[in-house]
């Protein structure tokens, strides 16, 4: 058998060598040549001249040249000398640009991959990209770039998952993308902008260059199935499960001019294997299985991916400052979520079944809720019996765990995103729910781990390793041993679904503190104190990842409270996980039976509600954006709770971690487009508010900014417009009408040109 092994993996390394030498030795092919020396190979639209010393020149038009294919791999190319950066703040114009689609050639409509090359703006240089449409667009600034007018070469290239810019062959930057194709490349101006953004003179480009590296398409063989972009493949194999196990066997993706993705099958019913894959590229795939069953190995196939209307998982988006989401495809995501640890469990008694989870789930949709805390072995059993057929719990019952994919499709298919919680950290739960230590050793566990990742990773999942994983053992071999579980949860999961793990409330080292440097940790979960969450949050860094605050207040609270701790979450830059008494375990504690539409409960979900459309529809409207991440609580250049100040401090939490009765925090965006939310309460007197102002702002303009003042009532939902300030005052002054919660918009109105105001 070792023998057989080796030969195998041999054989398959011989394979992957040769896939490589010849992605290696596919020859290039030049689409693109011209050196612009009195004429155009491209089509020029609008205004434009040649020079005399040879290239061209924008006069506020551009030239596009179509490749006549999409391109995948290759580069795009260009010397462009005569330019001098403008300003920091001046007009901004995309000088060089590639799209998959056609016209309009405008980045906010663009579906398709897109990069462009940028002048002006926040900074001299800028880089942006996205692969599928502006929703998952990355960009970034070109720091110490000095161009004064010279000749410089301008390379962008996008091979095998990267997007890399240079100069002259030193590279500025790049971006990861699962994929990048494109089509129509831009000389000039795109159509983003307005026709005169371009610097004075504009630059002169010439000697465009554009090359293919992509390998033709095969043909052979042909693709027997159709799967849709972030869709799930699932597919069912015969084996024979007593010759190999879960880590011996595993399925190769491999996308045409696109990376290769590596998953483990895992056991399905007497003899059977599965593999779940979503493909998150159009375009033709092939697989192939990887076993020391014979009767599984070398098995292969291939299937085409098609376009199609599916969101796939959560991620951050690109280009924000670490704070918004959006699903795969690009779509905004955000996170309000509940707590139910027992919703994979059944309890006929209890009411809770199949058919109230679908209840339970389908009221939660219509209040807006997008996020669901749950735990894979809660206790108990659901309509499929136990987990495990036996004691050791290595053997999967089968019937269980189809119980929890038709719960976890369902959530899916309702817009909910699971938080699979893998197991409790110690017996000491409320649940009886099974915990880490009762599994025989840390092999079983980690088998159970990589089941877990293979069966529910392909669905728009996130992963927690444990629930209070640090309850009774806080050891630096516990820590350990839950380190193990999320790199190898991480290793083994090719769609990147996010993990995290959760501590003890109680616990002062908890799951930030422990874990924050490890590369499995996806994103944070806070259970902490509500008066400081702004100093906690700056000193574990917490703008570098999202962070997800779970129970923050206790299950019973009043609708008071609750509304009050659920805003300070958000105006710490934190987003809301939490828990209702008759859902968080099911029914089983608390009283009552399991049921979503408790009356107790219905005030709270209409303050939820009005605090999401507050935040997605009100706060970002006029803010430069559109987008609520620019709104955060502290950034490179400032801490929001330092802007604010009133004559009485934050006061303490209160009994139960009930929050405090004093609070007063701002969210803020700075430079051009001020925006600020400052949220108070506890004391009706007047609150100071320092404005962050554009830096660029001429001096002889300051006393022509304008800055407009709305008020908002958590409560009900009111927006009334209150004043607008004008001048140079340092501070504004913001007066609530009582000692309840509200929140002030602040909004610089007025952006001034730099360079127009000299």
């Amino acid at each position: 058998m070792k023998r057989c092994q080796l030969i195998i993996s041999f054989l398959l390394g011989l394979i992957a060598v040769q896939c490589q030498l010849q992605a290696q030795s596919v020859p290039e092919r030049v689409l693109v040549q011209d050196a612009l020396a009195g004429q155009t190979t491209g089509k020029p639209q609008g205004a434009g001249a040649f020079v005399e010393a040879g290239g061209w020149r924008s006069a506020g038009g551009r030239i596009i040249y179509d490749a006549g294919e999409a391109i995948e791999r290759g580069y795009f190319e260009a010397t462009i000398r005569g330019m001098t950066l403008p300003a920091v703040g001046a007009a901004k114009s995309n000088i060089l640009s590639a799209w998959e689609s056609g016209e309009p050639f405008k980045s906010g409509k663009e579906k398709g991959s897109n990069w462009m090359l940028r002048i002006g703006t926040s900074c001299h240089l800028k880089m942006l990209a996205f692969s599928d449409g502006s929703g998952t667009r990355y960009e970034v600034n070109v720091p110490d770039v000095t161009v004064r007018g010279e000749a410089h070469r301008y390379r962008m290239e996008w091979n095998r998952g990267r997007l890399t810019y240079t100069i002259d062959g030193k590279r500025l930057g790049e971006f990861p993308f699962a994929r990048m194709s494109l089509r129509y490349f831009v000389i000039g101006l795109d159509n983003s902008f307005v026709s005169d953004a371009l610097t004075d003179p504009a630059p002169i480009i010439s000697d465009v260059r554009l090359v293919s590296q992509s390998e033709p398409m095969p043909t052979t063989p042909v693709a027997t199935e159709v799967v849709e972009r972030y869709g799930i493949f699932d597919k069912i194999f015969i084996g024979n499960s007593s010759q190999t196990t879960d880590s011996q066997t595993k399925a190769m993706f491999t996308r045409h001019a696109g990376g290769t993705y590596e998953i483990p099958l895992f056991p399905d019913g007497a003899n059977g294997w599965r593999f779940r894959f979503s493909p998150d590229s159009p375009g033709r795939w092939t697989w192939r299985i990887q076993s020391a069953d014979a009767r599984l190995n070398g098995q292969t196939g291939v299937f085409t991916c098609v376009p199609s209307d599916n969101r796939g998982g959560v991620i951050v988006k690109g280009h924000a400052p670490g704070r918004e989401l959006t699903y795969q495809n690009g779509r905004p995501y955000w996170l309000m979520g509940e707590t139910n640890w027992a919703a994979f469990r059944a309890e006929p008694t209890e009411n809770l079944t199949f058919d109230t989870f679908r209840q339970y789930v389908d009221k939660r949709v219509g209040q807006g809720f997008t996020f669901l805390q749950t735990a894979l072995l809660p206790g108990g059993s659901n309509e499929g019996g136990k987990p495990f057929l036996d004691r050791a719990m290595t053997q999967p019952n089968l019937a269980y765990w189809q119980a929890i994919d038709r719960r976890v499709n369902y959530l899916n298919q309702k817009g909910i995103t699971p938080l699979l919680v893998l197991a409790w950290g110690d017996r000491q739960n409320p649940l009886g729910a099974t915990a880490w230590s009762d599994f025989a050793d840390q092999t079983a566990r980690e088998r159970y781990a990589a089941y877990v990742i293979a069966r529910y990773s392909a669905y728009n999942v996130a992963f927690g390793i444990a629930a209070d994983w640090n309850k009774t053992d806080d050891s630096p071999t516990q820590a350990a041993r839950m380190d193990r579980l999320g790199t190898l949860m991480q290793q083994t999961d090719p769609h990147h679904r996010w993990i995290t793990i959760l501590g003890d409330a109680g616990k002062e080292a908890g799951s930030v503190s422990r874990f924050a440097g490890a590369s499995w940790m996806s994103f944070y979960d806070f259970r902490n104190s509500l008066q400081n969450l702004y100093v906690r949050n700056y000193t574990y860094q917490i703008p570098q990842k999202i962070t997800v605050h779970t129970g923050y207040a206790p299950v019973d609270a009043t609708p008071d409270a609750f509304r009050h701790a659920t805003w300070d979450v958000v105006m710490a830059g934190n987003y809301p996980v939490t828990a209702f008494a008759d859902t968080y375990l099911g029914g089983l504690q608390f009283g009552g039976k399991f049921g979503a539409d408790s009356a107790a409960q219905r005030v709270k979900f209409e303050q939820l509600a009005l605090l999401r459309h507050f935040f997605e529809e009100v706060a970002p409207n006029g803010n430069g954006r559109g987008e609520w991440s620019w709104i955060k609580p502290f950034h490179r250049s400032f801490r929001a709770d330092t802007l604010i100040r009133a004559a009485i401090g934050r006061s303490a939490d209160g009994p139960r971690h009930t929050p405090p009765t004093v609070m007063h925090s701002v969210l803020a965006k700075e430079g051009k487009g001020f925006t600020a939310v400052v949220y108070m309460r506890g004391q009706a007197g007047p609150h100071t508010l320092t404005p962050l102002h554009d830096p660029l702002d001429p001096a002889p303009k300051l006393t022509q900014r304008l800055h407009s003042i709305h008020r908002y009532n958590p409560r009900t939902g009111e927006y009334v417009h209150e004043r607008d300030v004008t001048g140079t005052s340092a501070t504004l002054t913001l007066t609530p009408p009582d000692a309840q919660d509200w929140v002030f918009v602040v909004q610089r109105k007025n952006v001034f040109d730099p360079l127009a105001a000299k």
